[in-house]
């Protein structure tokens, strides 16, 4: 008899005359960075902000009791070896959460934890067969340009600015994929802004595009600041960067009168600096 299993389940086999019982002891299943503990009657998350940027260590986890022995009135005691470590068992209520370290400064390591029922027998020990929690080390986010960016527009009616960008680092390198929060603002009045969302960070995001799936289309990006703010869903690390797309005119012109004085009636002529050519003014 063969047995195949699709997530990592620690089992104990234990052998009776004439039949094989198995006794399963604990579930994990990893849900991006969310590690789900399940033995009995508990049940407990475990959310991994892995340490990043190669500075000082910033990684935390976060324990969300979801259910144990006595319902809403249950509790467990969580203690986690590191180091650093929680020796001392912290109380946690069903419902509850608990972040270890407070100041989150944990280094990337392996973490052994040990739970237990306050109301019943179920345990969770990762010395013995249950899997630990793991931090690693990520590098810091960098945000590029995207091949094809182009910062001067070549009409100020028609504009054709375009501007997207790449990511690297971060929880990109984690063998389940990273995910990444986005903002996108614009120093310009045009209609969209600000940009939000959360993507995993593989793709080129382009920002007309971004703009056209919620707004009436636009060929290209007008003059102006368009910056750009990332934060990583698995890590505290983030990054910014502007880009600033010109127009052939600046918005502001500097005028001198040709002719000093006109009086109601007369005609006279005012010179634009730096304005395009063959354009009526009005």
């Amino acid at each position: 008899m063969s047995l195949k299993l699709s997530n990592p389940l620690a089992i104990k086999f234990i052998r009776f005359t004439g039949f094989l019982l198995l006794v399963f002891l604990s579930f994990q299943a990893a849900n991006s960075q969310t590690i789900n503990y399940t033995k009995g009657a508990l049940n407990i998350d475990v959310f991994v902000s892995n340490p990043c940027g190669g500075g000082p260590s910033n990684g935390f986890m976060k324990f969300t009791v979801n259910a144990a022995t006595g319902g809403s009135s249950g509790s467990v005691n969580i203690q986690i070896f590191g180091p650093p470590s929680q020796a001392s068992p912290v109380t946690v209520n069903v419902g509850g959460t608990f972040t270890f370290n407070a100041g989150k400064t944990l280094p990337a390591l392996t973490y052994n934890l040990l739970i237990i029922d306050n109301n019943g027998p179920d345990i969770i020990n990762t010395f013995s067969g249950d899997p630990p929690v793991v931090l690693t080390a990520l590098p810091a986010i960098t945000i590029s340009g995207a091949a094809g960016n182009n910062l001067a527009n070549t009409s100020c009616t028609a504009p054709n600015g375009k501007v997207g960008f790449n990511l690297a680092g971060g929880s990109l390198v984690l063998s389940g994929g990273g995910s990444f929060n986005y903002t996108i603002t614009s120093s310009n009045a045009v209609v969209g802004f600000p940009l939000s969302g959360t993507y995993n960070g593989t793709t080129t995001l382009d920002i007309t595009t971004l703009l056209n799936a919620s707004n009436p289309p636009i060929t290209g990006l007008p003059g102006g600041t368009y910056s750009v703010s990332i934060t990583d869903n698995y890590s505290v690390c983030g990054a910014t960067m502007n880009w600033t797309v010109t127009d052939p005119s600046p918005l502001l012109f500097n005028t001198t009168a040709a002719t000093p004085n006109v009086c109601l009636g007369q005609t006279g002529t005012v010179q634009l600096s730096g304005s395009e050519t063959n354009v009526v003014v009005q």
